[in-house]
């Protein structure tokens, strides 16, 4: 696959003072392959560890995993997918009426594109439990619970780049800062739960089964490295790799590669309360061939709000939306 990019040269098409018909319009069109020949198949690695027990009628079985994954696939931009390009804008030259141009202005810029990768790094742990204790028949009702606990670390090996404040046109161009690779890494940890409750009507040929769905935990932040200061840096001159000095920061050339950084991303965001969800799916046999069922999820119409620590007084709103229906099956 290619990149594209077109960079104007001349551009009359808007000018009212030259004919429509001698108006000029000229560009030049750069194109670069995409193609990463080193890209390799990403590979999962995985532990685990677990153990059944039963007792009577009830099971228990818990699994432990660790999931790695060194060699990701992301789209990203790499030190190698700058290139470097110098930028000519002609006028016309005289008072207009030939169609001789001289040079305007001539700027260095860099192109850059994305092309795939091996960069992502993800890395999950956790619990999985299963508990199932079977059909108490005093009750006519039997129950089940199952659930996951997780964590998640995920990250991009290579450098973090940043041309944030590089603008369209070609003079406000920047030289694209390159901060420690593995600058920043993501975390996410979560505690979900079902329970399952099936209650058996036979005189009425009824199955009732009530879900119970929990989240217990769900929380998110970040790490970060040094992430107000590059390492390195792009050149727009010619492409090139550079060690940056700290001592420039405040250079007009190099204020465009320094990151505002933002405090507020080091706030962790989590779940204060537990979260519920209940669903219910009801079920009637009629006859030996005919069963109709009707289902309503959320049945509460349960839409809890969590104000977000990043940002107060704005929320994130948990459970699924209502919704109802009936099914209908037959049987041969």
């Amino acid at each position: 696959e290619q990149a594209y990019f077109e960079f104007v040269n001349i551009n009359e098409m808007a000018s009212g003072k030259i004919a429509e018909n001698e108006r000029v319009y000229v560009t030049t069109t750069k194109v670069y392959d995409t193609q990463n020949k080193d890209l390799e198949v990403a590979k999962n690695t995985r532990k685990e560890i677990g153990f059944d027990l039963k007792a009577g009628q009830a099971r228990l079985s818990v699994v432990g995993f660790d999931d790695k994954i060194k060699n990701g696939y992301t789209m990203s931009r790499t030190v190698n997918t700058f290139q470097p390009f110098l930028f000519n804008e002609y006028k016309r030259a005289g008072d207009g009426s030939q169609p001789v141009f001289e040079l305007k202005s001539s700027n260095p810029v860099l192109a850059s594109y994305y092309t795939p990768t091996n960069n992502r790094v993800i890395e999950t742990k956790g619990i999985e439990y299963d508990l199932d204790l079977g059909r108490i028949d005093a009750i006519r009702t039997s129950f089940k619970l199952n659930g996951a606990w997780m964590r998640g670390l995920t990250y991009d090996k290579d450098y973090y780049f940043f041309d944030d404040y590089s603008e369209v046109d070609a003079e406000g161009r920047t030289h694209v800062g390159l901060y420690e690779k593995e600058m920043r890494k993501q975390y996410n940890e979560g505690h979900v739960s079902a329970l399952r409750i099936t209650h058996n009507i036979p005189e009425l040929g009824f199955v009732i089964t009530l879900t119970t769905e929990a989240i217990w935990q769900d929380s998110k932040w970040f790490s970060f490295g040094n992430d107000s200061i590059p390492v390195e840096y792009i050149s727009k001159e010619d492409g090139m790799v550079y060690p940056f000095d700290p001592a420039q920061k405040d250079e007009d050339e190099f204020t465009g590669i320094i990151r505002t950084v933002d405090e507020r991303q080091r706030i962790k965001e989590y779940l204060s309360s537990p979260v519920f969800c209940f669903n219910l799916h009801l079920t009637k046999e009629i006859g030996d061939h005919l069963r109709l069922s009707f289902f309503a999820n959320n049945l509460f119409s349960s839409y809890p709000k969590r104000e977000l620590q990043r940002y107060p007084r704005q929320y994130y709103t948990y459970n699924k939306p209502f919704f109802f229906g009936l099914e209908l099956s037959l049987k041969f």
